[in-house]
C-alpha cells in the first residue's frame, strides 16, 4: 500500500477540540529567562536545565503564555544517509517561541509528547494502526527521570534548544523560523483505507527539566494548543 498527500492547509489553531479532553495538564507554559520584560504569571522556585548547562541552571524558571505548536504534512521524508526512514505522507511537528528567550525542553520520544487524531469526512476518528494505539502514552515522572539518567546519545544533546522568535536569532531575519520536535509517518500512526480530505489533529506536550532548591530533579510538562491540519490523501493499492 502506498500514501500520497496531494496537498496540505497549513496548520492553524481550530475551534473545534478533540484531544485536550485527553490531558489534564494546564496550558501554562515554562521556560527559563532573565528578561524583566516578559510577562510572567508566577515563579516556579525552579532552576532551568538546558543544552549550555552549567551556565544555563542560573535561569529562573518562570511561567509564561508564549508558544504554539504547527504542523506540516508533505512527501518530505527523514533520511538516514541516502535511505529514507519513513514512508510519507510525514507530519512534522515544530514549535514558534514568541518570546526573546532560548528555551530548552529535553529530547523524548516524539511518541511520548504527541497526541494525534486523524477525522475523515463524516468527523469519525480514523482507527489507529497497533503501533497507533501506543503512540501518545506520555512517559511517567519516574520514566522521564530514567530516561533523563540513562541519555548516551554523544552525536547530539538530550536537549531541544527552541530559538526565539520574539527577537531576531543572531541579529538576522528572518524571524519566523520555527524549532523541529519530531516527525512521524501517517500510515504508521492510522488505519489508513480511503482515498480522501482528512483533519489531522495534534497537541504536543513538551518536557523539561529543572531543580528545586534542594536539588531535586522535577520534570514539569506543558500541554500547547491543539492544532489542526486538512490534509487530502490518496490510499494506493
Amino acid at each position: 500500500m502506498k500514501v500520497y498527500c496531494l496537498f496540505v492547509l497549513w496548520a492553524a489553531l481550530l475551534p473545534v477540540s478533540v484531544l485536550s479532553q485527553n490531558t489534564n495538564l494546564n496550558p501554562v507554559y515554562l521556560f527559563a529567562t532573565t528578561n524583566a520584560d516578559n510577562p510572567t504569571l508566577e515563579a516556579t522556585n525552579m532552576l532551568a536545565l538546558g543544552p549550555y548547562y552549567p551556565a544555563f541552571i542560573t535561569k529562573e524558571m518562570l511561567r509564561t503564555n508564549s508558544f504554539e505548536c504547527h504542523i506540516q504534512v508533505s512527501d518530505q521524508v527523514p533520511t538516514s544517509g541516502n535511505k529514507a526512514m519513513l514512508a510519507p505522507p510525514v507530519c512534522w511537528i515544530y514549535t514558534y517561541n514568541f518570546t526573546t528567550n532560548y528555551i530548552a525542553c529535553l529530547r523524548v520520544p516524539i511518541q511520548t509528547i504527541c497526541q494525534v487524531a486523524l477525522l475523515d469526512k463524516d468527523g469519525k476518528q480514523v482507527q489507529k494502526t497497533h503501533s497507533g494505539e501506543k503512540f501518545g502514552r506520555a512517559f511517567s515522572e519516574d520514566e522521564v527521570r530514567h530516561w533523563f539518567k540513562n541519555w548516551n546519545n554523544s552525536h547530539e544533546s538530550m536537549f531541544i534548544s527552541i530559538i526565539p522568535n520574539g527577537s531576531p536569532p543572531y541579529g538576522t531575519p528572518p524571524y519566523d523560523i520555527p524549532t523541529e520536535i519530531g516527525f512521524f509517518a501517517l500510515k504508521d500512526i492510522f488505519d489508513l483505507k480511503e482515498n480522501g480530505e482528512y483533519e489531522l489533529h495534534v497537541q504536543l506536550i513538551l518536557t523539561q527539566a529543572g531543580k528545586d532548591s534542594a536539588g531535586k530533579l522535577h520534570f514539569p510538562r506543558v500541554a500547547l494548543p491543539e492544532t489542526i491540519a486538512k490534509v487530502r490523501i490518496i490510499v494506493a493499492k
